[in-house]
């Protein structure tokens, strides 16, 4: 980066050098015809027309460096050899006027030789302003010029042009104009780097400017989506909400559950949809909750396509999965982030394919890792387009009236890079996309998650023994959720509270198996709760759970440092509840 700097800082102080050349020009040619006029009748005439030649070809040699440079440029050349050439320029052009007042010495009067020191010394100090941009370029004109008379004069020659009063005013004016040469090298670069630092800054500016623009044109983008993804699922369940209040009375169960089917369905799609928003907000701000285990590879994809075989059907779109080696089962990976990306790239795969398409996903062993392949034959990607489909809130096919929130891509390529891979794909639009991403194969576990499952089932309570629940929240909707999932169960004896304070009370009195909170209760929150029953020896045994709509990496973080037995997030599948609390209450008892 420094060199860089000097770089570009050298090609301002030859810019500079080319705007003030024709000045220096101008100064000389002035000052050759004032000392000819003076001279003319002093010195030979073949001597002053050789010497005001090589002077005029000098400043002829700067003319065409000048007119190279405005007409090239430094755009295809190195500024070296123009700095070079130029210094030369100055080397000879010093030289040729500091032979004045070796020509004018023996003219025996003073008036000719103050002169030479009145024409050297104010072509010294002119040269400060049309050179002493680059310190070298000054130093190669003005000591050519002076120092050979000083030298001379100190040698103690005996026809000396100064006497000894005249030598130490000439050195005196030579060190000021060194100083006042220097001084002026440095406050023009000061200026150039200041220049250069306001360029960068204004360049820094102007793109922020346009990332911000781009930002709130995509965020425009993505409320207008939402605004619509939103609105259909909770259409869905305020609709079929209101025909169940409707056929309460009615004789006709089949379309109750057919109804209850459709809110249900419409529901887990707005958590989805929610939850890809905290997902993505997560990983930007640096909450990485991420666990990397051996994940066993061919049951996650199974899942996953089963899951999403109706979503294909639906579609008419064929759904196929090859597997090159059974062998290499497990990956190194987060399960949970591993699912999301599947769900994300498969259902991708189905939504932007044509009917009759057809979607394959393959696991490919290679050089000690898993390559995951997802190949579509669908719309494709436009070339133009495929600069932001990573992009959060940017989508390809904004006409094609499939659902989503254009921030599953986004999600998965960073949920891919928090499990040390990256995604790839190929794609040409009309002839369908292919993404895929490697993962590290990883030795099988001593005892799968699978049959640690198995054995935690196996130790459920029976009916005949109930499992004492005590439910913490403020939220009448929320209670009366919960004491509908769980209260109804024969298995469980259902108790509540709705305020931190009661629901310590309440776990003293009846010592329940598990407790359950609610993050934000109205008088102290819940992880106060816990604290104050764990100050309690008969309470730090019982298994505390947090239920909260907050699930941010740093709440649950928190949370469970705090002393949680799991961190749940609202809401909650029924299943999932069930499996926490017999898992939990078994391990008690």
């Amino acid at each position: 980066m420094a060199k860089e700097l000097d770089q570009l800082y050298l090609v301002e102080q030859i810019s500079q050098l080319a705007r003030q050349s024709t000045n220096a020009m101008i100064s000389a040619l002035l000052a050759l015809g004032f000392v000819i006029y003076v001279v003319r009748d002093v010195l030979d005439s073949l001597q002053l027309l050789l010497w005001s030649s090589l002077i005029l070809a000098s400043n002829l040699y700067l003319l065409i460096w000048n007119i190279n440079y405005r007409r090239t440029g430094l755009n295809n050349n190195n500024p070296y050899l123009f700095l070079y050439s130029y210094q030369v320029q100055s080397i000879v052009h010093g030289l040729l006027w500091g032979v004045l007042p070796f020509m004018l010495a023996e003219a025996k009067t003073a008036e000719l030789q103050f002169l030479a020191y009145y024409v050297i010394c104010g072509m010294a100090a002119g040269a400060v302003a049309t050179t002493g941009m680059i310190y070298r370029i000054y130093l190669s004109f003005m000591l050519p010029m002076l120092l050979p008379i000083i030298l001379y004069q100190l040698l103690g020659q005996n026809n000396a042009i100064f006497d000894n009063g005249g030598l130490g005013i000439l050195i005196i004016f030579l060190i000021a104009m060194l100083s006042l040469s220097y001084a002026h090298y440095e406050s023009i670069m000061r200026g150039v780097r200041l220049l250069f630092e306001n360029n960068e800054l204004l360049e820094n500016l102007r793109v922020a400017y346009q990332r911000a623009e781009k930002a709130s044109k995509a965020k425009s983008d993505f409320l207008s989506n939402m605004s619509h993804e939103l609105r259909t699922p909770l259409n869905a369940i305020m609709g079929f909400s209101s025909l169940l209040i409707s056929f309460s009375k009615s004789k006709r169960p089949e379309k109750i559950r057919e109804f209850s089917r459709n809110i249900n369905e419409a529901g887990k799609h707005l958590s989805a949809l929610i939850n890809q928003v905290l997902d993505l907000t997560s990983i930007e701000t640096g909450d990485k909750n991420i666990d990397l285990y051996p994940v066993h590879l061919t049951d996650v994809m199974r899942e996953c396509l089963s899951l999403l075989r109706p979503m294909a059907a639906n579609n008419e779109i064929e759904l196929n999965f090859e597997n090159d080696n059974e062998k290499a089962q497990y990956v190194l990976a987060d399960a949970l982030r591993l699912r999301q990306v599947l769900i994300n790239l498969i259902s991708n795969a189905i939504k932007y394919n044509v009917k009759g398409g057809c979607v394959c996903v393959r696991c490919v062993y290679q050089n000690n890792s898993i390559m995951v392949e997802v190949k579509d034959t669908g719309l494709g990607i436009a070339e133009a387009d495929q600069d932001s489909i990573f992009t959060a809130f940017s989508r390809a096919h904004m006409d094609a009236h499939v659902e989503g929130s254009g921030i599953g891509l986004a999600v998965t390529k960073k949920s891919l890079s928090l499990m040390n891979s990256k995604i790839s794909f190929q794609s040409r639009q009309g002839e369908g996309s292919r993404f895929w991403f490697v993962l590290p194969v990883a030795e099988e576990p001593e005892q799968s998650l699978t049959t640690v499952e198995k054995q935690a089932r196996a130790n459920f309570p029976t009916h005949g023994d109930q499992i004492k629940l005590l439910y913490v929240e403020d939220n009448p909707l929320g209670m009366r959720l919960m004491e509908a999932l769980l209260g109804s169960r024969d298995d469980i004896a259902f108790y509540q509270a709705t305020t931190g304070i009661d629901g310590c009370a309440i776990a003293l009195d009846i010592e329940p198996d598990i407790i359950i909170l609610d993050i934000n209760l109205p008088d102290i929150d819940g992880i106060e709760v816990l604290r104050r029953l764990m100050r309690i020896e008969k309470m730090r045994s019982i298994p505390i759970v947090a239920l909260s709509a907050s699930t941010l990496h740093g709440d649950v973080t928190k949370g469970l440092q705090a002393g949680f037995s799991r961190y749940l997030r609202k809401p909650c599948e029924l299943e999932e509840l069930l499996d926490m609390v017999y898992e939990l209450t078994s391990v008690k008892k």
